[in-house]
């Protein structure tokens, strides 16, 4: 069975299958992703702590698309340079629409954005934060995914925005009535507890909904989180990064037991030497007793 085959027949996300293939495999998915990410520098980004960069988000998104086209699915997997085109954002999230920067992009999809069943859009808002936009373009909804509470006001913005971009494109098709559209932002999903695993949140939200009947989990947490970073790196094809989070659970396990090591031995030195003092008193006041 071919890597495409194998993406095709997975019932479950991706991130919760990656260990069941092969390290041939796993270059050959690698191979799929056409050199995007360009460098081990760009790997590094996997490991805890550290934020996923647009290599590794449009990377990813180009297996889901391989995914949807296996499974027949009429679905658009946007890259993260379309909103950057399609808005102008400064450090707070403002910007104008400007359609013509992302006429070129669509016009290589082969054909209009309404031709679509889904539209799955990344957004890097103010440059240091990951959300995504949803499209159901059958349902005519657009839903925003921020794991951040705080960001999710900002939700009306972008799917007007992303709204407005789809009247453009109507005029070149089946026109479209802005009265008809429900623009919703999400705030039942998981919610980002730190400040740097929201773009494996859009990953892991981006994989469950592109399936169908798959329930969206009630939270993500940390150790989780870093056990899709693995993953990711399994599909991505850097597999020294998964053996950095593979050993690195066992790095602090070692840590833990030297340091509790430590803490005994230093505990046990205090004891036995208030045991000493004692007896150093008991003897001394035994002496003065006998002198007596």
């Amino acid at each position: 069975m071919s890597v495409e085959e194998k993406i095709r027949v997975m019932k479950t996300p991706l991130l919760f299958k990656a260990r069941e293939l092969e390290k041939q495999e796993r270059e050959d998915v690698s191979k799929l992703t056409n050199g995007l990410i360009s460098s081990r520098l760009q790997f590094n980004r996997l490991k805890p702590y550290a934020w996923l960069n647009d290599e590794i988000i449009n990377a990813f998104y180009i297996i889901l698309g391989i995914r949807s086209r296996q499974c027949g699915e009429n679905d658009l997997y946007l890259s993260t340079h379309f909103f950057q085109q399609l808005l102008d954002l400064d450090k707070n999230g403002n910007g104008e629409i400007n359609y013509e920067k992302v006429k070129r992009l669509m016009n290589r999809q082969g054909k209009n954005a309404l031709d679509f069943r889904r539209i799955f859009a990344p957004i890097n808002d103010g440059k240091d934060h990951w959300s995504f936009i949803l499209c159901k373009v059958d349902e005519k909804k657009i839903i925003y995914y921020d794991p951040i509470k705080e960001r999710r006001r900002r939700g009306t913005k972008y799917t007007t925005c992303f709204l407005d971009f789809l009247m453009k494109e109507s005029v070149k098709g089946t026109a479209i009535d802005k009265r008809d559209w429900a623009l919703i932002t999400a705030y039942n999903i998981p919610t980002q507890s730190n400040s740097y695993d929201c773009g494996v949140f859009m990953c892991v939200l981006s994989d469950i909904l592109s399936l169908k009947d798959y329930a969206m989990p009630n939270e993500l947490v940390s150790l989780e989180l870093n056990r899709y970073r693995e993953l990711l790196a399994v599909w991505l094809g850097r597999i020294e990064v998964v053996l950095f989070l593979a050993f690195q659970n066992i790095f602090l396990f070692i840590m833990i037991i030297i340091l509790l090591t430590r803490s005994i031995h230093f505990l046990s030195r205090i004891f036995m030497t208030s045991l000493k003092e004692c007896e150093m008193v008991t003897t001394m006041s035994n002496s003065m007793t006998m002198q007596r």
